[in-house]
């Protein structure tokens, strides 16, 4: 199910991304033209992805998201378009990634877009250092998380 949450997550990442496309080493997208989308996740997670994806497509008439969800292979492939030049529009790095994929020359920096081209007036602060590295924005980040060890020193005081 699409609820407001997953929405405004998935959104942000998508359109963020997706706003950045056109710096990604191809022209600017043109009406009937497809849009490479890959990410990794569960079957729900690509009926939502693909769900906002929709939302794009309706937004920007002309252009069709071709999604494509990795499995246990995700890195292998990923890594192989890239290398073979057959990299997609819009994909997906963990937050522990972004330095080796950056690094490879895989991400145009999207600092002169930010702001302007990509709407930044409503994301947490601090929250682009998830994809900065070496001083320069990489990527966006599709949400955050908040983690958490809850420890209960009453309990574990009783005996068994």
């Amino acid at each position: 199910m699409l609820n407001r949450r997953n929405f405004l997550n998935l959104g942000l990442g998508v359109a963020a991304a997706t706003a950045a496309t056109p710096f990604l080493g191809r022209a600017a997208r043109a009406a009937g033209q497809d849009m490479r989308l890959f990410w990794f996740g569960s079957p729900g997670r690509a009926e939502r992805t693909m769900a906002v994806a929709k939302l794009f497509e309706e937004a920007n008439q002309g252009v069709t998201i071709l999604g494509e969800v990795g499995g246990n292979d995700y890195w292998s492939k990923l890594t192989t378009m890239l290398a073979g030049g057959n990299a997609p529009d819009v994909f997906q790095l963990e937050p522990g990634r972004f330095a080796d994929y950056a690094g490879r020359d895989t991400m145009v920096p999207l600092d002169d877009y930010l702001g302007s081209v990509i709407r930044t007036d409503r994301l947490q602060a601090d929250v682009l250092k998830l994809g900065t590295v070496n001083g320069k924005v990489a990527g966006m980040p599709l949400s955050t998380n908040a983690f958490a060890l809850l420890y209960d020193t009453e309990s574990s005081r009783r005996p068994a």
